[in-house]
Order: structure tokens, then sequence, then C-alpha cells
């Protein structure tokens, strides 16, 4: 990934697209936001460790 990138796009909220954002988060110095296409939710990842923690915000 370019140092220069502002989107990294992952598609779909199940448990698998959620995780792999979380491990991505946790290589990167910088936070992550994921949303739904509807924007219910906007949910910056450094401020979670673990899926669980996610869906409780989320409430998919």
């Amino acid at each position: 990934m370019s140092k220069d990138a502002e989107t990294l796009t992952i598609d779909g909220v199940g448990d698998e697209a959620i995780d792999f954002a979380l491990k991505i988060q946790k290589l990167l110095p910088y936070p992550l936001f994921i949303m739904d296409m509807e924007y219910n939710f906007n949910i910056r990842l450094l401020d979670y460790n673990s899926l669980a923690e996610i869906r409780k915000m989320t409430l998919i």
C-alpha cells in the first residue's frame, strides 16, 4: 500500500471483513475507519481490539 493512499475499501460488514480490517489496522500507525453503505456507523478501528467490541457498536 502506498504512503499517499487515502482510501482502502474492504467489501462487506461480515465477520471476515471486519476481522481483516482489524488486522490491517494493527499494522498501520494511523487510524482506519469502518462504515456501512448507509452511514449508520463510522467507527475508528484504532479504538477497538476485537470483532466482539465492534459488533457491539454496529449492532449488525
